[in-house]
Formats: C-alpha cells, structure tokens, sequence
C-alpha cells in the first residue's frame, strides 16, 4: 500500500511539475505581450505628445534649412487653396526638397477624383517660381506613412487651421503613422509627424469653405491660387462634395 502511495504521490507530483512549467512559460508570454503592448502604448502617447505644432508665420524659429533633406507634405487637397500654397512655400525655403501627396481615401467620396487633384497642385507648383523646381506633386491611395518611407522624407508635415479646429482628426491620423510603420511595416521607424497652424492670414483658409463659395457663386479671389480658379470653379460646381 505504501509503494503504492508512493509511486501516486510521485505521479502527481510529476504532473504538478509539469503544470507548473506550463503555466510559467504561459505566464512568462503573457507577461511579455502585456509589456511589449504597454511599453508601445506609452511610446505613441510620447511621439503624441512631442509632435512640433508650430505657428507657419514663426516656421523658420523652429526648423532649421537643410540643403539634402526631403520632406512629404499630405492632404486632400480638395481642392487647394491659398493655405496649402502658404505652406509649401515655407517648406521649400527650409528643406531640400517637398513632396506634395494627394492622399486619397478609398472609404470616402469626392467629387473631383484624385488625378485631377493631383493635376490642380501641379499647375498651382508649375506657375509658382518659389515653389518650381523644389516641388514634386505625388498621389498615393494608399497610407502616407508608406509614400513618405518610399521617398526617404525625414518628416511628414500636415497643415491645421488650429489645434482646437483639427486636433482630434489629426491624433487618429498620427496614431496609424506611428502604429503602421511597426506592425505593418514590419517594424519599420515611423517618420516624424510634424504639423504646421495656418497664420492669421490664412487661418480660414479650409477646402470646404472653397467648395462652399464655388456651390455660393461666391469669389475665390485670395482663397484659390489665381492658376487654378477657373478650373476648381469648374471641377467643383457640381454640387457638394461629401469630403469634408
């Protein structure tokens, strides 16, 4: 009875041993997927926090010019607009070389498609001597992160008309960035996000409000670069665009 016992007691110890392994090695996985996904989290919530948003009007305080570098500078551009023009111009006097990306976002609708777009901004680049030969127009459908990667840009620009107006919508964006780069990449080094607020000048400067006066048979006199404006009256006279 007592070998037995025994030979139990040390089968369940064995088994006991065995669970306890088991239980480690799932512990000791969950442990690490718990500290991979918190150490990424507080990653993001930093990369968040420390964005630049710099006011356009002070841009040259903050960045300095550097004759090599690219930059990737994205938007709907739907359609452009004095604003976006104000940007670029500062960009190109900083960098090396600007990207224009005309994004495109498969889940929405717009009015005027992406290679007419595309085609508006090259023209409002080719008629402008600062931005000529600094600027290439390029369109993507898909994530910017991936054309600014493609294009070796050291940082990807978006335009805010203010942090309080655009904010939210730019947090989602910037979170996918930063996100996309590491998992679908696979775990590639996201670019810098950086954003640029309009200056008092071009602070109401927004595509809908130029879609609004096109639908208004208002004036786009100082909202639509003077190349384009028969052309965005034309393409967008159509109706609203369920863009924003």
């Amino acid at each position: 009875m007592g070998a037995a016992i025994e030979r139990e007691a040390t089968a369940v110890l064995k088994d006991a041993e065995q669970l306890a392994k088991v239980d480690t090695i799932e512990e000791l996985v969950a442990l690490l997927i718990f500290t991979v996904i918190a150490l990424t989290a507080i990653w993001v919530l930093y990369r968040l926090d420390s964005a630049p948003v710099w006011e356009l009007a002070k841009v040259d305080e903050f960045t300095k010019a550097v004759d090599g570098d690219r930059v990737l500078f994205a938007g709907s551009w739907n359609p452009p607009h004095a604003g976006h023009v104000a940007i670029l111009r500062a960009l190109a006097r900083r960098h090396g070389h600007v990207y224009a990306c005309v994004g495109h976002n498969a889940k929405k609708t717009y009015l005027v498609d992406a290679e007419q777009r595309t085609q508006l901004v090259r023209v409002v680049v080719d008629a402008d001597p600062v931005l000529r030969n600094r600027v290439t127009v390029v369109a993507t459908a898909g994530y910017v992160w991936r054309e600014a990667k493609r294009l070796k840009c050291a940082a990807l620009y978006r335009g805010v008309r203010s942090w309080r107006a655009d904010g939210f919508s730019e947090t989602v964006l910037h979170v996918l960035n930063l996100v996309g780069p590491l998992v679908l990449g696979p775990c590639l080094r996201p670019v810098a996000t950086r954003y640029l607020a309009a200056d008092a000048a071009h602070g109401d400067c927004s595509s809908s409000e130029v879609r609004r006066r096109v639908a208004a048979h208002e004036p786009l006199e100082g909202l639509v670069p003077r190349a384009i404006r028969a052309d965005v009256r034309r393409l967008y006279k159509r109706g609203g665009d369920k863009d924003a």
